[in-house]
């Protein structure tokens, strides 16, 4: 009985495992691998859910910055804000390893906290310190597939 248990769990485990990569919403080649993360320069794979007058809204796409009343959301070619004012909730995919996939641990957290921070969004983004002085928001384009 102890055997088949393992072996059970083990199956679990191994089919988790295979199954992973296909829980990620990113483009197929779009998420850098772990040990490329660092010199990475664009931001996570994010999907964002937020409110604007009783309609639910969803984007998905880079995150490219976080300011103080806004974070955008490269979505193939179009530059998308959304207003911290919404209730917005986010999930957040930083990098590939492997077969599997960091979800960065904010499956659909808000947000901003109770604390009202946004501190934990700002390190997966392009421009974790909003976007420089005078940078054009029309010079942005999407990832190129890695591979």
């Amino acid at each position: 009985m102890r055997r088949r248990r393992g072996a059970v769990v083990l199956g679990c485990a191994l089919a988790a495992a295979l199954t992973s990569c296909a829980l990620s919403p990113a483009p197929r080649g779009w998420l850098p691998r772990l040990g490329e993360v660092g010199s990475d320069p664009y931001g996570a794979w994010t999907e964002v859910s937020y409110w604007i007058h009783g309609h639910r809204l969803d984007v998905r796409g880079e995150l490219v910055a976080v300011e103080h009343d806004s974070l955008f959301v490269l979505s193939d070619s179009t530059l998308v804000g959304v207003p911290i004012a919404a209730r917005a909730f986010a999930r957040v995919w930083a990098y590939e390893g492997g077969s599997t996939v960091a979800t960065a641990d904010y499956e659909h957290r808000r947000v901003i906290t109770s604390s009202g921070r946004l501190e934990w969004l700002y390190k997966y983004a392009r421009f974790p310190d909003g976007f420089p002085p005078g940078f054009d928001r029309g010079s942005l384009r999407p990832r190129a597939r890695l591979r």
